[in-house]
């Protein structure tokens, strides 16, 4: 008989990942894998490089394609099911098509919804990349597949991390109380790229120029972590979840009949 049951558990078990996958994210953040070392380039320059104690492990990249592989499955455990709704047999070819071009959808993907009902095919090809590509939905179905192509055939996604909000970064600076009469100026430039030992994280200009000792200052950062070459956020991966549950629930009224 027909059923959800199979898409459903995938779904289920992906949030397992994800939660999984949040948690030692965050347990990581905590370990304070980064500091700052202030070098000093001039009397009113100083250039704030980032000092890398430890990287994200492998293990985060390795939950991230289970994470993958299972909203994969789900949507492809769906298509299987509104198969043999139809009354028809799937065979070994069924799966969720999500192509970026609207040829390769009619040349490929037609073929791999072969035997679902017309109405459910016209819902999957609405869904498609190619028809709208500002619709969330559509987007993180193409991400999907993008990674879990990459994570399936090539290699596994290192789990990056980058600096965020580079406002209020610059805004967060503090002095220690001093009476000279003096501005700090900061210009960020490490910004939202991977991080790296010894990377310049900003340079601090004094002005007027200060002579040593400078007053102490310190600052607060932001890090994210993302993953793979193209730096899918981490904080983008429950959106994802949550339309990836859309899709498998635009069917559930039929299996309920």
């Amino acid at each position: 008989m027909p059923t959800l049951e199979n898409p459903l558990a995938k779904l289920g078990r992906a949030n397992e990942h994800l939660q999984q996958l949040l948690n030692e994210a965050r347990a990581f953040v905590k370990t304070d894998p980064y500091s700052v070392v202030n070098e000093e380039r001039a009397a009113d320059l100083d250039v704030a490089r980032l000092s890398v104690r430890e990287y994200p492990p492998l293990r985060l990249g390795l939950i991230f394609g289970d994470l993958l592989a299972n909203w994969r499955s789900a949507l492809d455990n769906l298509v299987y099911q509104l198969v043999l709704l139809n009354g028809c047999d799937p065979g070994g070819g069924s799966s969720f098509p999500i192509f970026v071009s609207e040829d390769h959808f009619e040349n490929r993907g037609k073929n791999y919804i072969r035997g679902v009902r017309s109405d459910h095919a016209a819902i999957i090809e609405a869904l498609q990349p190619f028809q709208e590509r500002k619709d969330p939905t559509a987007q993180a179905l193409a991400a999907v597949n993008k990674h879990v192509n990459i994570d399936k055939h090539r290699a596994i996604h290192p789990a990056l991390t980058a600096l965020i909000d580079a406002e209020d970064y610059a805004k967060s600076f503090r002095r220690e109380s001093t009476t000279a009469e003096f501005e700090v100026e900061v210009e960020p430039v490490g910004f939202n790229q991977p991080l790296e030992d010894g990377m310049e994280l900003s340079r601090i200009h004094w002005r007027p120029p200060v002579p040593n000792p400078k007053p102490l200052i310190e600052a607060e950062f932001s890090v994210e972590i993302a993953f793979g070459e193209s730096g899918l956020a981490l904080r983008a991966l429950p959106a994802i979840h949550r339309h990836v549950q859309t899709v498998v629930g635009r069917f559930a009224s039929d299996f309920n009949d």
